[in-house]
């Protein structure tokens, strides 16, 4: 019974551990027009209009924060499909690579 309760709780922790993990890779907009590259170590370079942005990340709970090196913060809200929803309504989605 023991060997099941942890099995059955180290199961819940990983899936709960992988559903808080930030976003990773290329994302970008429904039109194309913005591209946004996640780094692992909380880098983020955006590509938008083309002018190229450069900032950090960071991800607590349902939102992603993005700092930029300007002083600018975007605010992301992860949503049920996946996709990250931000300001003016632009919805990121990973780019399949």
């Amino acid at each position: 019974m023991r060997k099941c309760c942890a099995l059955v709780l180290s199961g819940l922790f990983l899936v709960l551990a992988a559903c808080a993990q930030p976003p990773r890779g290329a994302w970008t907009d429904e039109a194309g027009a913005g591209r946004y590259v996640f780094g692992d170590d909380g880098q983020v370079s955006i590509s938008l209009a083309g002018a190229q942005h450069q900032g950090r990340y960071t991800r607590q709970d349902e939102r992603v924060r993005i700092e930029l090196a300007t002083g600018s913060v975007l605010e992301f809200q992860l949503q049920d499909d996946g996709s990250l929803l931000g300001p003016m309504g632009v919805r990121l989605r990973p780019v399949d690579e």
